[in-house]
């Protein structure tokens, strides 16, 4: 299994009008400057409307449950995902990590062309990012990423627990589908100080 890393090839930048910019990003543009991350660091009047970051997903053997996912960190915008063409989904919510499936856009011989287009959300005017005063958006918070891997992916998990009733409350948050697998999830309770030992217990969940 494959961890989270780099999209092979790098990212580059188009910036043009909304005019420019109509037809699906079925190709790459011939005029792209590399794309700098986590921002592009340029003043507002050098920010066109829209952007879009160009990238090649390496082939990859799809099928029997493998999923190829990629990671986008976060925009000041929403954000257009695109794969050989096609939207993938609805624009991404700003300011949030989120992570896409692009299983079903993927083939075993040839590459697959990703774009991520931002659009300016306030009549075409961009405003400065959270912590980066001095650099106006479009800003994406990292590189994306992508990951390849067989079977479902544990993305969160969230654990509530009382301590008095000793009840768990365990949301988990899967990317892929489950097919019926069973996960199996140990939630252990230590005592703050690591000496007291009235609150030691172990448990296993099976979902």
């Amino acid at each position: 299994m494959k961890q989270w890393q780099e999209i092979d090839g790098g990212w580059t930048l188009q910036r043009g009008s909304k005019a420019d910019m109509v037809g699906p990003p079925n190709k790459l543009p011939a005029k792209t400057m590399a794309a700098v991350f986590p921002s592009i660091g340029a003043t507002s009047d050098a920010i066109p409307q829209v952007c879009r970051w160009f990238a090649t997903l390496p082939a990859q053997k799809v099928g029997d449950g493998i999923s190829v996912l990629v990671r986008i960190g976060g925009t000041n915008a929403p954000a257009q995902v695109w794969a050989n063409g096609q939207k993938v989904g609805t624009p991404l919510r700003p300011w949030i990590s989120q992570v896409l499936d692009l299983t079903k856009f993927v083939t075993s011989d040839k590459p697959t062309l990703i774009a991520l287009e931002l659009e300016a959300p306030h009549g075409g005017l961009w405003s400065a990012g959270e912590g980066e005063a001095l650099r106006m958006g479009p800003i994406l918070h990292e590189a994306p990423r992508y990951f390849v891997a067989a079977g479902p992916i544990l993305e969160e998990v969230h654990v509530r627990a009382d301590f008095q009733t000793e009840r768990v409350r365990t949301t988990l948050k899967f990317l892929g589908a489950l097919d019926g697998a069973k996960v199996q999830l140990g939630v252990k309770f230590t005592a703050p100080d690591g000496v007291k030992g009235e609150l030691n217990r172990e448990m296993m969940l099976f979902v």
